[in-house]
């Protein structure tokens, strides 16, 4: 389920021209170690100013986003970020996850 979901993220953050990485859980299962994790974690390349796009990539992809989840991490994100660009970029794609 998650190798699906890896690849369809992955070429969509390629088609917009995103730089990422996979990490924690999901890195060390790809890399053919056992290990139960339930999430996929990635870290993106990328300036402030590309932080919607990339949103919107992640979630064009996938329609069965728990985005209630989602909703919730960005706004401890919110809190604990210090830069306004962060907040308000944040803040938009919030209002995209309905």
């Amino acid at each position: 389920m998650f190798e699906k979901l890896i690849v369809k993220v992955a070429s969509s953050l390629k088609k917009h021209e995103i730089p990422y990485m996979i990490i924690g859980g999901q890195a060390v299962l790809l890399y053919g170690t056992p290990r139960l994790t339930r999430d996929i974690d990635i870290t993106l390349g990328i300036s402030t100013d590309k932080l919607s796009l990339a949103g919107k990539a992640i979630l064009a992809k996938n329609p069965a986003c728990d985005r209630s989840y989602v909703k919730k991490w960005l706004a401890e994100f919110d809190k604990i970020s210090e830069g306004k660009k962060f907040r308000e970029t944040f803040k938009n794609i919030q209002r995209q996850i309905k």
